[in-house]
């Protein structure tokens, strides 16, 4: 998010074994984000946008807590800024 937030290249799931997205600013305040589905079909899928309001990086944080709070359990952070779905054995 604070790479969005500073309008430079993003890229979120980056393993490889899972779809990822790619958020490319185009230098004329506008932004494409691409969905890549490498493992299963190798489509990809690219949308441009227009910019991002003002405040939907801070929008976005809140919406994350609001995840958080509502599923303590269910999501991780693995490493600072990677979150993941974890189950617990027991549910």
């Amino acid at each position: 998010m604070a790479t969005l937030e500073t309008r430079r290249f993003a890229m979120w799931l980056t393993s490889g074994r899972t779809p990822s997205l790619k958020f490319k600013p185009d230098g004329h305040d506008r932004m494409s984000v691409s969905a890549h589905d490498g493992p299963a079909s190798g489509v990809t899928v690219t949308v441009p946008l227009f910019a991002l309001p003002t405040g939907w990086v801070s929008k976005q944080r809140d919406l994350l807590a609001r995840v958080h709070e509502v599923y303590p359990r269910e999501v991780v952070e693995t490493s600072p800024g990677a979150y993941e779905r974890h189950r617990d054995s027991d549910a």
